[in-house]
């Protein structure tokens, strides 16, 4: 029983701490299945800063291929393809993408870029001597590369309005399509536009008057540059989209790359990243709940001890040889013989010695004249008066 115990006291944390790992594991699910630890326009993202309706949506498309693409874009075929990247930074997002993109789009793929919001900024104008150095100077201006050195030629700039134009902003909420596009007017949130536009752009829209969707053809493929990604994330599929829109933006691709290595989401291989690409989260979970029951096993024995109950006339085991040699004694040999077993092993103890012939035959006759009726320690006594008498 006292092993069963033990087993128990093993099995009751192991339970406690397999239910709080359940827990921690339903918490995690719950928080990457609505997406709020990944950026905003991210398509793992399901609340409405996150673009996974929208990729759900073209997945549930027959004969068309969707990718959440978490690695570099270099060297890929863009033949029949349309790269989205979504919620990009005004001072990276360019940057960043463009020599990976040049030999998608060369090969015949359609790039979208949609820079994430901004808020209009406080200074109306400011010198170009003035400006920052780095990222701080690329939020308001990208500097145009010619395509002598193997690079695509943006030819385009970023500006923001400026909160002198916060009226104007405040009510005007939608962008405009130009004449000639035939498209809807879409949501817009962003103050950021595009200005000192190539020969090669063509503006698809305007807001406030202002170019903020805007493509070009390049090579075998097309680019797309939105100021806004509003239009494409869960909030506007619900409340206020726009197919036309998308359609015009996306096309008719046989594969859609959603790339989500600008918003910083990385694959890195490993066990976990196989568990959840395999689904194997109930063998983990059973190897676990395996190796409990090994663990509870070799602590415990399912068989259980023999243990016999002591009773008031029982004799309780000695702690000393002499005590277990009495112990013995008494559970093997009688009351009544226990005298005459005693006289017995002294004789064969002491045949064999002459001197002690005499006091054999006196405990002999002795004991033949034992009186049935005289207590055993008396007679005890006797004898050992016997034993201990000197000539």
């Amino acid at each position: 029983m006292a092993s069963m115990r033990n087993g128990g006291m093993w099995l009751l944390p192991a339970v406690l701490l397999g239910l709080l790992g359940l827990g921690f594991h339903q918490l995690f699910a719950l928080r990457f299945d609505a997406g709020d630890v990944y950026p905003a326009y991210s398509s793992f993202r399901a609340d409405p800063l996150g673009a996974k309706i929208l990729f759900e949506a073209f997945e549930a498309m027959p004969h068309v291929d969707v990718e959440q693409r978490l690695k570099p874009f270099a060297e890929m075929d863009g033949t029949n393809s349309t790269a989205l990247f979504l919620g990009g930074s005004t001072g990276s997002l360019l940057h960043e993408t463009e020599r990976d993109l040049r030999p998608f789009v060369e090969s015949g793929g359609r790039a979208v870029l949609a820079f994430g919001a901004v808020e209009p900024r406080i200074n109306k104008s400011k010198k170009k001597d003035d400006e920052p150095k780095g990222d701080s100077a690329e939020m308001n201006e990208w500097v145009s590369v010619s395509e002598s050195d193997g690079r695509i030629d943006w030819e385009i700039e970023l500006e923001e309005f400026v909160r002198s134009d916060l009226t104007e902003i405040e009510q005007e909420t939608e962008a405009l399509p130009e004449a000639a596009v035939g498209l809807p007017s879409i949501p817009w949130k962003s103050a950021l536009w595009f200005s000192e536009l190539g020969e090669e752009w063509t503006v698809l829209y305007r807001y406030l008057g202002k170019p903020v969707v805007v493509e070009r053809p390049y090579r075998k493929g097309s680019l797309v540059l939105l100021a806004d990604s509003y239009a494409f994330c869960n909030e506007a599929m619900v409340q206020d989209r726009h197919t036309a829109f998308l359609i015009r933006m996306i096309g008719a691709p046989a594969r859609i790359l959603f790339d989500e290595q600008h918003l910083g989401v990385h694959s890195q291989e490993g066990v976990m990243m196989l568990v959840n690409r395999y689904r194997l989260q109930g063998v983990l979970f059973v190897l676990l709940a395996i190796a409990g029951l090994f663990v509870w096993q070799r602590s415990t024995s399912f068989i259980p001890r023999h243990e016999e109950e002591s009773g008031p006339n029982d004799i309780g085991s000695g702690v000393g040889s002499m005590s277990g040699f009495n112990n013995l004694l008494l559970r093997h040999i009688p009351q009544k013989k226990l005298l005459e077993t005693m006289v017995s092993e002294w004789i064969a103890t002491f045949a064999r010695t002459p001197s002690m012939q005499a006091k054999r035959t006196r405990l002999e006759s002795e004991l033949r004249n034992l009186d049935a009726g005289k207590h055993p320690v008396e007679t005890y006594n006797k004898l050992t008066q016997i034993l201990n008498e000197r000539k």
